[in-house]
């Protein structure tokens, strides 16, 4: 999905508006208390995970995932979410979501995904 696929659900204030949650973000980072039943990787975790992939083993415990903190449209019906899944040297997957608020559900779903990619 092209920055013209984006313009079906973010009109230029709703664009604007989310360069302006992204430039302001001050810690993106999640904290532990945060989610008490994950366990939250830093960067001597991932270093881990890259030696381990060195070594040919099996994937195992040796992953994460990591998704970026929200940015909203103005009415906050849309969001972006960047995902990444990473399991060593030649193991990942990252991908930038679109996710629509069900308001009658009060669920968000998946409408569209950009820069997707493996490796």
């Amino acid at each position: 999905m092209g920055y013209k696929a984006l313009q079906k659900y973010f009109n230029p204030e709703d664009l604007k508006f989310i360069e302006k949650q992204y430039l302001n973000q001050k810690d993106s980072l999640w904290q532990k208390n945060d989610f008490k039943k994950f366990d939250i990787t830093d960067s001597a975790e991932q270093k881990k995970i890259v030696e381990h992939s060195k070594k040919g083993k099996r994937m195992g415990s040796y992953y994460s995932y990591s998704f970026s903190v929200p940015l909203f449209s103005l009415d906050k019906k849309y969001a972006l979410v960047t995902k990444q899944f990473f399991c060593g040297m030649m193991c990942s997957d990252q991908c930038i979501y679109v996710y629509e608020r069900d308001n009658l559900l009060n669920k968000w779903k998946v409408v569209s995904s950009w820069f997707c990619g493996s490796s």
